[in-house]
């Protein structure tokens, strides 16, 4: 529990590497075939490079054993649903849903307050990813600047997500919430003067 932050962001970071690679494989095959070759035609090749990654993934999970936790509730749940499957359904659903009455009452405000984080975190991600790069678009970037701008994007994504798994260890996951939200609060409304001055 005490590194649970930084293994959290081990997630974020293999996400990103994930995201980074496709966006380096679509600039390198734009950059070999070019722009309207990749309209037309090109744009298949990293759907084709993404079953390399893909089949590996696939088979690997396959080998990979489930965690004692999830077996031991596995198999317990076996058991219960082959002595009566109708009862200890209905056993199950009241057991689950007294589980989730008594987290809400419990830690109701933390839930919110992670929504709420989430929620953030998506707006910054479609306003960065999305809206950004029709943005930048619309105002006359070509596509190898767009391309780079996603790249440098995930980058920064990848290199700040262990020292944030980091302060979420130290500090607690509400103080980096509470500053992640802070930070884009302070930082959009010049981001967006910013590029509105330069388009």
């Amino acid at each position: 529990k005490e590194s649970l932050g930084r293994s959290i962001a081990l997630v974020s970071i293999t996400c990103n590497i994930g995201f980074l690679c496709a966006r380096g494989v679509v600039y390198v095959v734009t950059f070999l075939v070019g722009v309207d070759d990749m309209q037309q035609w090109g744009w298949r090749i990293p759907f084709i490079c993404a079953l390399v990654p893909g089949v590996v993934a696939v088979l690997g999970r396959a080998r990979l054993p489930e965690s004692e936790a999830f077996t031991h509730d596995h198999d317990s749940d076996v058991q219960s649903s082959d002595s009566d499957s109708d009862q200890a359904t209905w056993i199950s659903k009241l057991a689950v849903m007294s589980k989730f009455t008594e987290l809400m009452r419990s830690h109701g405000y933390n839930v919110f307050v992670g929504i709420g984080g989430v929620i953030s975190y998506a707006v910054f991600q479609y306003g960065a990813l999305v809206w950004g790069t029709s943005y930048l678009q619309k105002h006359g970037a070509g596509r190898a600047a767009i391309l780079q701008a996603g790249i440098c994007l995930r980058g920064l994504e990848i290199m700040l997500a262990f020292p944030v798994g980091w302060l979420a260890d130290v500090k607690g996951v509400g103080w980096v919430t509470c500053l992640g939200g802070l930070c884009l609060a302070a930082t959009g409304v010049p981001m967006f003067a910013a590029l509105s001055a330069s388009a």
